[in-house]
């Protein structure tokens, strides 16, 4: 009778544990969907970042030294957000092994990790973006 007793407390703990653990992994889900919406944002700021050095062509002087810079910046940027993603990518790989554990957690693992890969496509469109308009720059004070 003890030992079913003390069995069927383990169980009761493995089962609280396990319960624990998803909701643990549930939040973590969460917070990284939080971080994708973040990236996006700064995608999209990126992209306005673009749309306001075309503005400054105005001044071909100002617009060289602007593009300059901000070309500078990007590719700063570009390989920030590159270490980001393969630090990301990195956390993915350790989550979908966490992940099998907890067979509900697999396919919201999944969906997180595309949403990353979609944000580091958008990275790099904005900067084939500003390279872009850097050139077309560098071509009128040319």
């Amino acid at each position: 009778k003890q030992l079913i007793d003390a069995m069927s407390d383990r169980v009761r703990t493995g089962v609280e544990r396990s319960g624990q653990t998803g909701e643990a992994l549930g939040s973590l889900v969460q917070g990284l969907g939080q971080a994708s919406a973040l990236s996006t944002q700064i995608a999209e700021a990126m992209r306005e970042q673009g749309a306001g050095t075309r503005q400054v062509a105005e001044s071909v002087v100002r617009v060289v030294e602007t593009s300059r810079s901000v070309g500078e910046r990007m590719v700063e940027q570009h390989a920030h957000a590159e270490n980001m993603s393969r630090s990301l990518a990195g956390a993915l790989e350790r989550l979908s092994a966490l992940a099998q554990s907890s067979r509900g957690q697999t396919e919201n693992v999944r969906a997180l990790e595309a949403s990353f890969l979609s944000v580091s496509e958008e990275v790099r469109k904005n900067l084939a973006a500003v390279e872009n308009l850097t050139r077309e720059i560098e071509r009128f004070t040319a």
